[in-house]
């Protein structure tokens, strides 16, 4: 996982990859539109997800992921998001407070539930 400056670094360098290979892009040029080749994002703000540039990235860079992510969420924002997006998905929400088996985890994890810690 990047962080968000770290992101912005890579971004930097590949424009400069690209303008030093003479490469024509438009000058209002966004990475987030290019990887956003339907309309997720407005989708997903629609369902509460923060409008600013890094949580745009984090949810496209969930969209493409091959992997599960982890979301650290001290606001709760991911997770009101998540609860408001994937309202016909099972969700498995485990507070801090909470006994949980490792059985019920796993189990959850096995038959590919969302879970929120």
């Amino acid at each position: 996982r990047l962080s968000s400056e770290a992101r912005h670094q890579l971004a930097e360098k590949l424009s400069m990859e690209v303008e030093r290979a003479d490469i024509q892009i438009r000058e209002n040029f966004n990475f987030c539109s290019l990887l956003n080749q339907s309309n997720s994002l407005k989708d997903w703000m629609d369902a509460g997800l923060p409008q600013d540039e890094s949580s745009q990235e984090n949810g496209l860079m969930m969209k493409n992921s091959t992997t599960y992510p982890l979301i650290v969420d001290p606001d709760l924002q991911a997770n009101q998001f998540i609860k408001k997006k994937f309202t016909k998905a099972v969700l498995v929400t485990i507070t801090g407070d909470e006994e949980i088996s490792k059985q019920s985890l796993l189990s959850a994890i096995k038959f590919g539930h969302i879970i929120l810690i």
